[in-house]
């Protein structure tokens, strides 16, 4: 059975590759880039970026907040943000585990989470949403973008019926359906209200919940 240490290692090798650093170069369609309202979601907000790997959201946004952090647990990810600009002072970078969120409680306007969360466990990801309500404010947002599960059975076939988690490719991806994932969010005490699509055309789909 497939465990966390195992995941870990299995992800963090893919992603201290350099071969695999680099821009997605999304668009204005994306997910995340809806649910933000193409940044104005961060506007004059104290936001955390849970695995940050090419900064590409950084470039695109962190400009925008009152401060900015990005965190990975992969150090190398970390040093080539780090070098790849020189960055404003508002924004940060470093080596963190969002199973772990390094912040106090209620100290966050923002997290957003790329997808990242897909290459955890399911009981690691239930424990990232716990943390994610622990440090944000009232009123706060929660923007999370995430493996599409019927998409992936659309695409690639009935083995992610049965299989809807599998090491491999970006090291190890879970997939969850739109509803696994609302229910998952509301049991944490944070209320969707809104999504990106829901239909099983794009393998990431995403959701913005708030903190009451």
């Amino acid at each position: 059975m497939t465990d966390s240490a195992e995941v870990d290692k299995h992800v963090r090798t893919w992603y201290a590759h350099p071969a695999y650093w680099g821009s997605q170069n999304k668009q204005p369609d994306w997910p995340d880039r809806v649910l933000c309202d193409q940044g104005a979601l961060f506007d004059d907000k104290d936001v955390l970026n849970l695995g940050c790997f090419y900064p590409e959201d950084e470039e695109a946004f962190a400009h925008r907040a009152h401060s900015w952090t990005a965190i990975d647990f992969v150090p190398e990810v970390i040093a080539r943000c780090e070098r790849l600009r020189a960055w404003p002072l508002s924004v940060r970078f470093e080596v963190g585990d969002m199973r772990e969120i390094p912040f106090a409680d209620e100290t966050l306007d923002v997290v957003t989470d790329f997808s990242s969360g897909d290459h955890l466990l399911k009981e690691d990801w239930l424990r990232v949403i716990a943390e994610v309500a622990r440090v944000l404010r009232p009123g706060g947002h929660f923007l999370v973008c995430f493996a599409n599960n019927e998409a992936f059975i659309n695409f690639f076939g009935e083995s992610w019926r049965s299989s809807p988690a599998q090491l491999g490719e970006y090291g190890y991806v879970r997939t969850d359906t739109i509803e696994e994932m609302a229910a998952m969010l509301e049991a944490a005490g944070l209320r969707v209200v809104r999504r990106s699509h829901d239909n099983d055309s794009k393998l990431r789909t995403g959701m913005l919940a708030v903190k009451p």
